[in-house]
């Protein structure tokens, strides 16, 4: 389940989260994650009972055989069970429940021994006060469970030790003493084991907000990498946005292609099958541009800009930016003729340029957008706009940095925002020329 930060809100005294679903996947966390401190703490438990045992043999001896048949007959199955359970995926969801049947047992099979057998209080207000440390430490039970398997056998302490100072067999003070550890112990045991549980939820939620700014950031890289190239996407991770983002001059490639026939074509087909044919496109100009190692700077309507040699600059930025705009002409050629109609026809227009260009993050404090500026911009623009479909407009300052085309011828044109006309070289892409031919 996907869980916001928002959702892992604490309440009572941080041991419950305000989320219904929230506190169901939190006890599934719990179980993975308490269960290697309950397989410690139950072996712990096997090696204390085991020295129970040793300790009746060397030292009471004349109640061997009842220590030993309690133990290895009824705790130690029990602890057997449980910690398997903790190993076998399939029975973890038993194991917190043979853990407090386990220690609820331990503490009567305690109470047992060391008073209806040894007939000693003394022994038995400590005995009781080991097993309600284990219930509320080292098994990692949530409160309520450690409260369910305690609290039975430790008023069945009470009770006992009462009724022998009834009996006359405690003094006052005696009384008070062997009430006193295991009470306390159950006081402050509790407390230590709510605490644990804060803790638990807290590293929980921790976690919990940690994998979602994780799946963020991933998205956010995934996003990144949809305009950036490979190259690009890597520096920004191992030097941060704002280094791969610092503007500079750099000597860019700018790559420009628009559809021909757009605004008829979604007249005629309708903008939910123009929607279709621009995401198309989109996929297909992030691939070509991924490919090459390009960026795509941005999207707007049918048309794409695309830089070559930002922000990471290559020296063969010019031929690489005509091997894309070729690419794109051709691949995105194929879409055009895929999806146009005889009433609606479509098809690509392309336009380079070359030149120096301020390339970096440009905006206000609350928006920040990757882009280039320069005249190389506004004159792949123009060109691209005045490219016929399977045309490929190449200024001047591109044409001298390639070899030259074999389809190649050069025109003068002029264009908005430029004083003079300017020397275009026109390349006619495969297609155009197989269809000029047909004609």
């Amino acid at each position: 389940m996907s869980i916001l930060p928002e959702d892992l809100a604490l309440e009572r005294w941080g041991l419950h989260f305000t989320v219904p679903a929230v506190e169901t996947d939190y006890w599934r966390w719990r179980v993975t994650h308490a269960l290697p401190f309950t397989r410690i703490g139950m072996i712990a438990s096997v090696v204390a009972w085991t020295g129970v045992v040793a300790a009746f043999y060397f030292g009471i001896r004349e109640h061997f055989v009842p220590a030993a048949a309690g133990v290895m007959l009824v705790i130690m199955p029990l602890l057997i069970a449980a910690i398997a359970a903790t190993y076998v995926r399939g029975l973890r969801r038993w194991a917190m429940p043979l853990t407090v049947l386990a220690n609820c047992v331990a503490g009567f099979l305690a109470v047992w021994l060391s008073l209806g057998v040894v007939g000693s209080p003394g022994i038995t207000a400590g005995a009781v006060t080991l097993v309600v440390y284990f219930a509320f430490t080292i098994f990692r039970m949530s409160p309520p469970l450690a409260l369910l398997a305690v609290t039975p056998y430790v008023l069945l302490t009470v009770y006992l030790i009462g009724a022998a100072f009834l009996d006359g067999q405690l003094k006052q003070a005696e009384l008070t003493g062997y009430m006193v550890v295991p009470l306390t112990a159950t006081v402050t045991g509790l407390v230590v084991c709510s605490a644990l549980e804060r803790i638990a939820r807290e590293t929980y939620r921790n976690e919990r907000i940690i994998e979602h700014q994780h799946q963020a950031l991933l998205e956010e890289r995934a996003n990144l990498s949809k305009f950036l190239s490979p190259e690009v996407t890597r520096m920004v991770r191992e030097r941060g946005i704002e280094a791969t983002l610092t503007q500079h001059n750099l000597d860019i490639t700018v790559v420009c292609c628009d559809l021909r026939g757009f605004t008829a074509y979604t007249e005629q087909q309708g903008a939910r099958q123009m929607a279709t044919v621009l995401r198309e496109y989109y996929e297909m100009v992030v691939d070509v541009a991924r490919h090459y190692g390009a960026t795509v700077k941005d999207f707007a309507g049918d048309g794409a800009l695309i830089l070559v040699g930002a922000p990471l600059s290559r020296s063969d930025h010019a031929q690489v930016g005509l091997d894309l705009a070729r690419d794109l002409s051709r691949t995105l050629g194929n879409l055009t003729a895929r999806f146009s109609t005889p009433a609606a026809p479509l098809g690509i227009g392309v336009g380079i340029a070359t030149g120096v260009c301020a390339v970096g993050a440009i905006g206000s404090q609350n928006r920040l957008e990757y882009t280039a500026v320069g005249a190389a911009v506004n004159l792949a623009a123009r060109l691209c706009a005045s490219a016929t479909d399977g045309q490929i407009l190449i200024s001047s300052a591109t044409t001298r940095a390639v070899e030259r085309g074999v389809l190649w011828r050069e025109e003068r044109m002029q264009f908005k925002g430029f004083d003079d006309a300017i020397t275009v070289t026109v390349e006619l892409t495969r297609r155009q020329t197989d269809v000029a031919a047909e004609a």
